[in-house]
């Protein structure tokens, strides 16, 4: 599930889905995911949807921050428990940081 998130996160969707951002934020943080495992896996799914991952494609994604966050607030946002504490800012940290570091 986490490699088809970051897939989605690295650009191959065409509009922002904020629910990707939780997603990767929630396996990251709370369901324990590890990057060392994903990684390999990675190369083989980025190069079969034709996607190339580097520091342009983060920049590209570091632009659509405020399209994430609209989406955010209009898709997710009245879904989430009460009790959820994840805000827009600290998924879309992880999820930035969780691109940066497959880079």
């Amino acid at each position: 599930m986490l490699t088809e998130k970051l897939r989605a996160l690295s650009g191959q969707r065409r509009f922002a889905i904020a629910r990707d951002l939780f997603d990767i934020h929630r396996l990251i943080s709370q369901g324990g995911a590890s990057l060392d495992i994903v990684k390999p896996l990675l190369v083989d799914k980025f190069k079969a949807k034709n996607i190339t991952l580097n520091e342009h494609s983060l920049e590209n994604l570091l632009t659509r921050r405020d399209e994430f966050e609209r989406d955010w607030e209009r898709s997710l946002f009245h879904l989430l428990p009460t009790s959820e504490s994840t805000s827009f800012a600290s998924a879309w940290e992880t999820g930035v940081n969780t691109l940066r570091a497959i880079v």
